[in-house]
């Protein structure tokens, strides 16, 4: 279609536009390039300087002034005042070589008069990568001010957190003098200024010693804090950031103060043990401070993943997960040190170490809280800590063990008398499996370092072991319901067979006297098992196969084979005789006919 009139002189008019800005865009090229020509002549250095600070105002104003008068031109005008604005740090650079030969006073005259302008730019242009550029001076203007004072590195990490502060401030407040433009670059631009400087710092470990570290860092986590305690869209974000700050920063310090990396690892574990206690005591305040969307449970003592206790008991976890890895790893360190402290200088104990039992210890009143909070949820926590005690035993000592493992019996012990149902059973078998392995680590701890310790302790297993078959029989017997009776059994005794085996290769005697003895026991308690719980109702007509019928049995094998390989073969008669008693009693007790008869042939093979 051919154009109107109209059409034909709005093109014209575009056209004659774009040829007068690519124009002004190709003159102020040819001017920057007549400046760079003016700065290389053999002129006195303050004509040059003079020279250059004129292009760049020229430059600036001429944007400034084309902006405001020539609405036509405004594409011209920001490219002039842009590149007068690019041309600031060149003029910077020419203050330092043609007149002021200071290099940080020259850096922070140059960053004041930057920052001004571009903020004048970004106002008056209404240009958020203007702001976004003002900003950055903003940042160099605060850091030339700590290279004017001669300070060191950890100093501009420090302004620059202020820097940070400042900025948060006004991001918070939007005073009435701050221009629009700024709002958003600055509600972007704070929650990363931090991270920024605690990532950097991080990653100059050897430009910065512990103290500075500790100092940057810690600044860092206090700033977390406070951004945790304004509602914002980051503030569970800033909770964690705070945390971890933190407690990095403690540990750090304490290794500053001490000298010692085992004391860094020994804080950040009782750190983390605060940590994991505030969130279990206090996980209803954190649910009301740190809402979640679409929560169901507001009271934050649900349990499920779904439930806001759950957020709260997943972060415990975690923490009490990190408790205990800065727990083995003091350990560790302190092993490995003794090692080689060894080696060099013989066996010389470290002064001043606090003994590992203490955060060992501490990370079990740590789980035994979680357990109580989340109980039936968390009740890995206190076993995690007693497998820990277990594993460093050897450095620990026996009698710490021994008392631990005593407590956490009495521990599930209690609660198991305020609870119900399947739980309760969970409680008193964790109860009991504690005291169990409490006997041989208290002989071990009462022998010390005496002749015969491994056998006395495994030989005090053994009798912990029939102990709890007997009282699982006799639990059974009163009728008293308890959980997994059978398999509850079928442990016991696994165990004890396994203890019975291996008792004759670390007793040393002739005689073995001590498996002897413990033999007996054992094939005892598995024939009053047998007689207590064996005997069938008179109106039970199937027969099913039980633990409680397979243990004398399968205990009698045993305890014949370890009595005619390691014992005598007078042991090994006399345990056969029990034997065949106690199958022909049983037999004479049962009322089912294939029943009885299975025992009088099994009678008959013993005899």
């Amino acid at each position: 279609y051919p154009q109107t009139p109209a059409e034909r002189q709005a093109r014209r008019e575009k056209r004659d536009r774009q040829n007068i800005n690519v124009t002004l865009y190709v003159a102020s090229l040819l001017l920057v390039a007549a400046a760079a020509l003016f700065i290389g002549t053999s002129l006195p250095p303050m004509l040059r300087f003079a020279g250059v600070c004129a292009v760049t105002a020229l430059f600036y104003g001429a944007g400034f002034a084309l902006y405001a008068r020539v609405l036509r031109l405004k594409p011209a005008a920001v490219a002039f005042t842009g590149t007068g604005l690019a041309l600031v740090p060149v003029t910077g650079l020419a203050l330092y070589n043609f007149a002021l030969h200071s290099g940080p006073a020259a850096w922070l005259i140059t960053s004041l008069i930057g920052t001004a302008a571009y903020v004048a730019a970004a106002v008056r242009l209404e240009s958020r990568v203007l702001v976004y550029l003002s900003l950055t001076f903003v940042a160099s203007t605060a850091f030339s001010g700590v290279s004017v004072l001669g300070g060191a590195l950890v100093w501009y990490f420090v302004v620059l957190i202020a820097v940070a502060v400042v900025l948060t401030g006004l991001a918070l407040a939007r005073p009435g003098w701050l221009p629009p433009v700024y709002v958003r670059p600055l509600m972007v631009l704070h929650p990363l200024v931090v991270p920024t400087v605690a990532a950097a710092a991080t990653c100059v470990p050897l430009l910065l010693n512990k103290a500075e570290y500790a100092l940057v860092i810690g600044m860092c986590g206090i700033y977390f804090a406070l951004m945790a305690a304004v509602p914002g869209r980051f503030r569970l974000i800033n909770f964690y950031a705070a945390r971890a700050a933190l407690t990095v920063a403690a540990a750090v310090g304490i290794w500053h103060l001490t000298g010692r990396g085992s004391d860094a690892l020994l804080a950040a574990g009782v750190l983390f043990a605060a940590q994991v206690m505030g969130l279990a005591l206090l996980s209803a305040r954190l649910t009301v401070w740190f809402p979640e969307p679409h929560q169901a449970d507001p009271s934050g003592v649900g349990n499920g993943p779904g439930t806001v206790g759950g957020r709260w008991q997943v972060d415990a976890g975690a923490t009490f997960a990190l408790q205990l890895a800065a727990t083995g790893a003091f350990g560790a360190e302190g092993v490995a040190a003794g090692f080689f402290r060894g080696l060099v200088y013989g066996a010389i104990e470290a002064g001043g170490r606090v003994p590992l039992w203490i955060p060992i210890a501490l990370s079990l009143a740590t789980g035994m809280v979680l357990a109580v909070r989340w109980a039936g949820r968390a009740e890995w926590a206190p076993v995690a800590a007693l497998a820990l005690a277990g594993i460093a035993s050897p450095s620990m000592g026996a009698w710490p063990l021994a008392g631990m493992l005593v407590l956490a019996a009495g521990f599930w012990a209690i609660r198991g008398l305020y609870a119900a149902g399947t739980f309760r059973g969970r409680l008193v078998l964790g109860a009991r499996l504690a005291l169990t392995f409490a006997v041989p680590v208290t002989v071990a701890a009462v022998m010390d370092n005496g002749p015969g310790r491994a056998l006395a302790s495994v030989f005090a297993l053994l009798v912990a072991l029939v102990c709890q078959q007997l009282l699982t029989a006799l639990l059974e017997r009163a009728g008293v319901r308890t959980l997994a009776p059978e398999a509850t059994l079928g442990v016991f005794a696994a165990g004890g067979a396994l203890v019975l085996i291996g008792l004759p290769f670390l007793e040393t005697s002739p005689d073995h006297g001590l498996t002897a003895a413990g033999l007996f026991i054992q094939l005892a308690a598995a024939l009053v098992i047998g007689a207590l719980v064996v005997p069938r109702p008179v109106t039970e007509r199937d027969w099913a196969a039980t633990m409680w019928e397979a243990l004398p049995i399968g205990m009698s094998v045993v305890a014949a084979t370890v009595a005619f390989r390691a014992v005598s073969q007078g042991a090994g008669n006399v345990a056969l005789l029990l034997v065949v008693a106690y199958l022909l009693i049983t037999a004479m007790r049962l009322r089912l006919r294939q029943h009885r008869w299975a025992y009088w042939w099994f009678a008959r093979a013993a005899a």
